[in-house]
């Protein structure tokens, strides 16, 4: 449904529920043209944050801010022998 989806900011209430690791990857699956992504005050965490860049082969840019959920920020998986998780066009993580 939004596959022509290619830019994407969320922003989310830190006072209400927010958007977890879950629906983060459901954006990725649903998004699979996604160039770039903004996300601010949201609870997800490396999960999602993975889903996004193995997912998402085209995404060049990627902003987090404010995440509540991240303690440490792993790109790699443990499954992936190459370490390589993260999209060949990715330019930017801030």
């Amino acid at each position: 449904r939004f596959c022509a989806v290619s830019r994407l900011a969320l922003r989310c209430d830190r006072c209400s529920y927010s958007i977890g690791d879950v629906v983060l990857a459901a954006v990725a699956l649903h998004c699979p043209v996604l160039r770039k992504l903004s996300v601010a005050s949201c609870a997800f965490g490396a999960p999602g944050i993975l889903a996004v860049v193995r997912r998402c082969p085209l995404l060049e840019e990627l902003s987090l801010e404010r995440l509540c959920g991240l303690d440490s920020l792993l790109l790699v998986d443990d499954n992936d022998a190459g370490g390589n998780a993260a999209s060949s066009l990715l330019q930017s993580i801030w």
